[in-house]
C-alpha cells in the first residue's frame, strides 16, 4: 500500500511537470507569434530599458514586418553617437539555442548569406556563432550621421563564435576581417595600402582588432581596442617608402615618431 502511494505520488509530480512545460511551450509560442510592429515599441518604451549600459540600448528602427518568429527590419539606426543606419534586417528564431539555455536567432543583413545565430544566455550574455559577411559597405549601410556614407569599402568578416557579457568579450574564436577597393573620402590614401587583414580577439574583455596592410611600400599595421562602453583607443604604424606615401600620411594625422617610422594614436567613444 506505502509502495502504491508513492508511485501515485511520483505520477502526480510528474504530471504537474509536464503540465507546467506545456504551458510554458504555449505562452512562448503564442509569444513568437506577436506582431512585432506592436510588440518593439512596448519593449523599447519599458522604463527599465532606458537605464543600461550605453551598449545594450535598442536601435530606432522606421519599418518592422513579420513577428517574434520571423520578420524583417529596415532602416535600423544604430545606437551610438554618431549613428550608423542599416538597410534592412531578417531573423528567424532558432529553437535548437533552447538546448543551450539561450534564445536565439539566425540573423541576415540584406543578401541571405550575409548571416550570423545570436542568442542571449540566462546570464544576460550575447553569444555569436557562424558570422558570415562578404560584400560593399554600401549594401548594408545606407547613411552616416543621416548622410550618405562618405567612405565604401568591399568587406568580408567571419567569426566562428564569441560572447558579449557585463564583463566584456570573452571566447571569440577565428574572427577575421578584410577590405579592399575603398572608394570615396580619403579613398585614394588608402587604396595605396592595399588590402587590409585583420584578426579579432579579446584581451581583458575589450575587443582587440590587429591589422596589417598588404602593401610593402607602405608597411602598416596597428590595433583597435573597443571597450563595452563603446571607448575606443587606435594605434597604427607605418614604414613608407616614398616620400608621397609620406605627405599622405602626414595629410592624414600621422608623425614621424623615429627615423622612417610613422605613427597615428587616436582615442574616444564611437
Amino acid at each position: 500500500m506505502l509502495n502504491f502511494k508513492r508511485q501515485g505520488g511520483r505520477s502526480r509530480s510528474g504530471l504537474v511537470k509536464c503540465c507546467f512545460g506545456f504551458v510554458a511551450v504555449y505562452l512562448l509560442l503564442m509569444l513568437l507569434w506577436v506582431p512585432v510592429a506592436w510588440f518593439y515599441p512596448q519593449v523599447k518604451s519599458q522604463p527599465s530599458l532606458k537605464q543600461p549600459l550605453a551598449s545594450f540600448q535598442l536601435p530606432e528602427i522606421k519599418r518592422l514586418s513579420g513577428n517574434l518568429w520571423r520578420g524583417v527590419a529596415q532602416e535600423i539606426a544604430l545606437p551610438v553617437s554618431q549613428p550608423l543606419r542599416l538597410r534592412s534586417l531578417a531573423w528567424q528564431w532558432q529553437p535548437s539555442a533552447l538546448l543551450k539555455a539561450a534564445f536565439g536567432y539566425r540573423f541576415s543583413l540584406g543578401e541571405s548569406q550575409n548571416q550570423a545565430q545570436l542568442a542571449v544566455a540566462w546570464d544576460r550574455s550575447l553569444i555569436i556563432k557562424d558570422l558570415q559577411l562578404s560584400g560593399s559597405l554600401s549594401e548594408w549601410v545606407s547613411s552616416f550621421q543621416g548622410q550618405p556614407l562618405p567612405l565604401n569599402v568591399d568587406l568580408s568578416a567571419s567569426l566562428t563564435q564569441g560572447r558579449i557579457g557585463l564583463q566584456g568579450c570573452s571566447a571569440l574564436v577565428q574572427g577575421k576581417l578584410s577590405l579592399q577597393n575603398w572608394q570615396g573620402l580619403m579613398a585614394e590614401t588608402l587604396n595605396r595600402i592595399g588590402r587590409i587583414d585583420a584578426n579579432l580577439d579579446c584581451i581583458d574583455g575589450k575587443m582587440q582588432l590587429l591589422f596589417k596592410g598588404e602593401a610593402k611600400e607602405v608597411q602598416l599595421s596597428g590595433r583597435w581596442l573597443l571597450d563595452l562602453e563603446q571607448g575606443y583607443a587606435l594605434t597604427v604604424e607605418a614604414r613608407p617608402q616614398t616620400a608621397d606615401i609620406q605627405d599622405r600620411l602626414g595629410a592624414v594625422g600621422f608623425v614621424e615618431r623615429s627615423a622612417g617610422v610613422w605613427q597615428l594614436s587616436r582615442q574616444g567613444r564611437l
